[in-house]
């Protein structure tokens, strides 16, 4: 089967200074996928990197099979990639509602209707809350719009950065949760970065470790959290 996503010698570099090299990485069309590693190993990067949002000097991007190398972000989002980036980056001064819109603003109006009940389901807090501004809403609930924003656009493949950073960890439960649901719901491939390591092994079946740039191990996610190494360095044990 075709892989949801195919990374292979992914270089991103800012001016002299390269953030990303080598990358090599693979999302099954049915599997979520882990990167952990500690601030300012390069994760971002190489999210910005696959997203056309940061220059990628080397390497190939396939997206079910299709090279996504060099495509401006939008027509990468277009091809069916959700992107929900570190730091929420809503419109302040919209309503949760019409955040949410502008997610599913090239649907059909039927279809943006049935995809907003979804988002209403997966959160429900949202739907109390769909006619306040979103400057207003608790750095969960922000979190919240940003991941039901970019699944009103369909996506088929969702990578996520950071989507536990700043929550407390009652939130966290909730987020992660909803995630959770959209894997056994749907089967939606995912790619997630995350220094709460413990919150991505227990979402995600496979997981690579980032350090300094590199991909330094790959293994399943059960593996890594019993590897005493792994513990010390991003478990806490």
């Amino acid at each position: 089967m075709t892989a949801a996503l195919s990374v292979r010698g992914l270089r991103v570099a800012y001016g002299a200074v390269t953030a990303v090299r080598d990358i090599d990485l693979v999302v099954g069309a049915d599997e979520a996928v882990a990167v952990i590693g500690s601030n300012g190993a390069g994760k971002t990067s190489m999210l910005r990197g696959i997203m056309g949002l940061a220059g990628a000097s080397a390497g190939e991007l396939l997206f079910n099979g299709a090279s996504i190398a060099g495509l401006r972000t939008h027509t990468i989002a277009r091809c069916g990639i959700g992107y929900v980036p570190e730091g929420r980056e809503l419109f302040p001064g919209l309503t949760v509602k019409e955040e949410l819109q502008i997610g599913g603003r090239f649907l059909p109006r039927a279809e943006q209707a049935v995809k907003l009940d979804e988002a209403f389901e997966l959160f429900p807090r949202l739907r109390e809350r769909q006619g306040q501004i979103t400057r207003t809403l608790s750095g969960g609930e922000q979190q919240m719009v940003a991941i039901a924003r970019t699944l009103m656009s369909r996506p088929r493949l969702l990578l996520l950065d950071e989507p536990s950073l700043g929550l407390a960890p009652v939130i966290q439960d909730v987020v992660y949760a909803a995630l959770a649901s959209l894997r056994q719901r749907e089967g939606l491939p995912m790619l997630l970065v995350e220094q709460n390591a413990h919150r991505a092994l227990n979402l995600c079946s496979r997981a690579y470790v980032l350090e300094l740039g590199q991909i330094v191990r790959v293994a399943e996610s059960a593996s890594l959290r019993n590897d005493p190494a792994i513990q010390a360095a991003y478990l806490g044990n």
